[in-house]
């Protein structure tokens, strides 16, 4: 596979929590009582490991240089799993968390999304982020122009 002029590649072992373990509803206390989702200890637990070893192999690849923001991305990520049964879209969302701050400022940016799946002894994830190709100038226009982005 050819390489982009800018590329971050990475391997975490195990897999991300799915999106139905991420929270969980808790009721906020006060004069007006309401419910909120918040991160269950699982997820937390996954997102500090999984953070780690993202920006170790960020440091390594990639050296002291920034996270990108206000860029369009594509994120191609495989997950190898042990049970067929595995639900992939779930899980990329907690990925999309763990790589913010790291190889993007925010998750956002990410206007291309491949995600498969593929059975293996061992889980873990393989994924390449890179600068995505053919964004029309309008959306490239509003991420560049967006707080959320990192640009102020």
């Amino acid at each position: 596979m050819k390489r982009e002029p800018w590329e971050f590649r990475f391997r975490l072992e195990g897999l991300p929590p799915s999106a139905n373990t991420l929270v969980r509803p808790a009721m906020l206390r006060g004069p007006k009582p309401r419910a909120r989702l918040v991160k269950t200890k699982h997820a937390g637990a996954w997102l500090v490991g999984a953070q780690l070893a993202l920006q170790a192999a960020w440091r390594r690849t990639r050296g002291r240089e920034a996270p990108l923001a206000g860029v369009p991305l594509e994120l191609r990520v495989v997950f190898a799993v042990s049970r067929v049964s595995a639900d992939v879209s779930n899980r990329v969302k907690a990925l999309e968390d763990a790589l913010t701050g790291i190889a993007w400022a925010d998750d956002c940016q990410v206007v291309e999304l491949f995600a498969r799946k593929v059975v293996a002894p061992a889980e873990h994830v393989l994924g390449v982020v890179r600068v995505a190709a053919g964004v029309d100038e309008t959306t490239q226009r509003r991420i560049s122009r967006s707080r959320k982005a990192g640009a102020r």
